[in-house]
């Protein structure tokens, strides 16, 4: 099964895959194979930073652990209106899709992390690796898409019950 799944070489080997799915010390391994998150005060890069978590281990930890970090410092307005809850801002789940993209597509060979950026006025989510082949920035805003990482995009859209992350 863990063949099947790209988890381990026929030899029996570990993975990418296997170490970031099943490792509890992926770090040992994968050295940059995290996420850097910050939660800096105002809309710059600065010195100083309200918060900030490294989050590692197996990649559902880092996915939930990511996820967790934006709920702290992002705020979710809603307000009533009559009986009905009007939610504003950007719901949780668009979130949740951010980080298992950046997971899903990065470039596990950098020696970068996967960098989470709160400020006042935004969020940033930046993963290491160049775009691929021959896609373009304007080709991925016409919704033009390539999987750096098959086997961890699959796996993660199906423990996540979608059929695919980006």
């Amino acid at each position: 099964y863990l063949r099947a799944l790209g988890c381990i070489t026929d030899s029996g080997v570990p993975t990418v895959t296997g170490i970031l799915y099943f490792g509890n010390d992926a770090g040992r391994f994968l050295p940059d194979a995290r996420i850097s998150c910050v939660r800096f005060p105002g809309s710059e890069v600065s010195t100083e930073f309200v918060d900030k978590s490294e989050i590692g281990g197996p990649i559902f930890r880092q996915l939930d652990e990511g996820v967790a970090f934006l709920a702290r410092h992002v705020d979710f307005p809603s307000r009533i209106e009559g009986t009905r809850r009007e939610d504003s801002g950007v719901p949780i789940v668009v979130f949740r899709e951010i980080v298992a993209n950046a997971l899903a597509h990065r470039d596990y060979r950098a020696s970068a992390q996967v960098r989470i950026f709160v400020f006042d006025d935004r969020v940033e989510v930046t993963n290491p690796g160049e775009l691929l082949n021959r896609l373009t920035i304007e080709s991925v805003r016409l919704g033009v898409s390539q999987r750096r990482n098959g086997r961890i995009s699959t796996l993660l859209a199906r423990e996540a019950g979608r059929e695919n992350i980006g």
